[in-house]
């Protein structure tokens, strides 16, 4: 690997890495030499050790120097194998970089697309497309890619010569899949990393103000579908800094027990209010009673203002348990002995793998519909004109900016860790058998002892070794 030796040549190299990809990947005309194909992992190992290598410093760069560097990668080529996915990814974080450097999005964005009509043969529509959107989004964040590989490496030096490493503080929004993960993070990051890791119980609104002033470093579970405005201000001033997946699209929906579904055929909202009688609530006869979210989560706003545009809060009471482990009784129980219950819950959970439900069908989302749906969920007097299923997005995880130096080598780890959707709907089923009482340290063990291949792959050899040890003086 190399190390350039002036901002310039580094924005010129990784704009040409990305920009070059795409004019390969979109054009229809095979190249005069093809390079061997090159998996898109390996492609951003490659492009991310190279950011990692470098850690620039961020120097003005003229719209003309960057235009130039725009041209000079179109008409040059490069090993394809990305997806358009990959690509405009790569082409966004690249772009991004020069957007602070000396040229507005405005700029960059006219500049780009002049470069890759002009130097493209084919396909020149859908790359202006691809590159467009990509300058937009890339201008749109609070701290580019580039920016926090700095901060991290320049942190990796100054902690070299650090004393004792500082408590890292992680957010507990109590539930089940964030229990588990925090405890998977605690273990690695303690007896791989040496710091100290604690956690201070949260609800929503209290995690989003923790993680964006600094009292809580690590939110492993943001669901910021949720929160979206709020989560849009705090990336955009670079309070918190998104860290990516932990695991594949987290559904949210409503649920009844299937046997209730199959023998009554309820299946959607109307079925529900044709049959309210059924989920009787027990403090008031007159209604069915809908179980919610505790109290303080953000989805028991959502689910308040959605029960009031479907009209169902004419036959059901909305009834919002004290905790995430009454939630989880009021469905579990009536679930076990086979009796009608109708409430939210969601994935990844032992709840949802231990029974059978029916998810209630409803209107598809759709960002028009969620737009009423949010208004109501500021103000209890509005009730939206429509109401919509909840997205399914990829479940993410996020930092304080502060972590970037206080412990740069756990972002690292963090920006690879993926704990999958599936291996944590295993540990949590198994948790449950195993009755840990909540000893998730417990769950924790189970995950890294069977999912090795997974979780070593976040993290340097010399750091996995020492995680191993630690499981292997558990068995000992």
């Amino acid at each position: 690997m190399f190390k350039l030796k002036t901002p310039s040549s580094y924005w010129m190299a990784l704009i040409g890495v990305a920009i070059a990809l795409m004019a390969v990947a979109c054009s229809s005309q095979p190249a005069a030499a093809p390079a061997p194909a090159i998996d898109p992992a390996e492609l951003k190992a490659l492009i991310q050790s190279t950011i990692e290598e470098s850690i620039p410093t961020i120097d003005p760069v003229s719209p003309a120097e960057i235009q130039k560097m725009v041209e000079n990668a179109v008409s040059g080529s490069t090993p394809s194998g990305a997806s358009a996915a990959d690509i405009k990814l790569l082409v966004g974080q690249a772009v991004a970089a020069a957007a602070p450097a000396g040229a507005s999005p405005g700029e960059i964005q006219a500049m780009v697309q002049k470069a890759v009509t002009a130097a493209s043969k084919s396909s020149a529509t859908e790359m202006q497309a691809l590159v467009s959107k990509a300058v937009t989004d890339a201008s749109e964040t609070g701290l580019t890619a580039e920016q926090v590989e700095s901060i991290v490496g320049s942190a990796l030096d100054e902690q070299a010569a650090s004393g004792p490493k500082p408590t890292l503080i992680m957010a507990d929004n109590q539930f089940e899949s964030l229990w588990i993960n925090n405890a998977i993070f605690k273990y690695v990051v303690e007896n791989g990393y040496g710091y100290p890791v604690e956690s201070i119980p949260t609800t929503t609104p209290i995690a989003q103000l923790s993680l964006s002033n600094g009292d809580v470093d690590v939110w492993l579970e943001l669901w910021q579908q949720n929160w979206i405005d709020n989560y849009r201000e705090i990336t955009a001033d670079g309070s918190i800094v998104n860290m990516g997946m932990i695991y594949e699209g987290g559904p949210q929906f409503w649920v009844i027990p299937q046997s209730i579904s199959d023998e009554h055929n309820i299946k959607t909202i109307d079925d529900l209010k044709a049959n309210w009688q059924l989920f009787e609530d027990p403090e008031d006869p007159t209604k069915g009673a809908f179980i919610n979210c505790p109290a303080g989560w953000q989805c028991a706003e959502i689910n308040r203002t959605k029960v009031a545009a479907y009209g169902l809060d004419e036959t059901f009471n909305v009834i919002e348990p004290g905790s995430p482990a009454a939630l989880a009784a009021g469905l579990s129980g009536p679930a076990l002995r086979g009796d009608p219950v109708f409430g939210y819950y969601w994935a990844p959970t032992a709840l949802m793998g231990r029974f059978d439900w029916q998810v209630i069908e409803e209107p598809t989302y759709t960002e028009e519909c969620w737009a009423e749906v949010a208004i109501g969920q500021d103000d209890k007097d509005y009730v939206p004109a429509e109401a919509c299923a909840y997205e399914t997005l990829p479940i993410e995880k996020g930092i304080n900016r502060g972590m970037l130096k206080k412990a740069p080598d756990v972002v690292q780890m963090m920006n690879r860790m993926n704990v999958g959707l599936q291996p944590i709907n295993v540990t949590a089923a198994w948790a449950i058998e195993a009755d840990i009482e909540g000893e998730w340290e417990k769950a924790a063990i189970y995950y890294l002892e069977n999912y090795e291949e997974r979780w070593t792959s976040w993290m340097p050899a010399d750091n996995a070794d020492l995680v191993k040890a630690a499981l292997a003086a558990e068995g000992s």
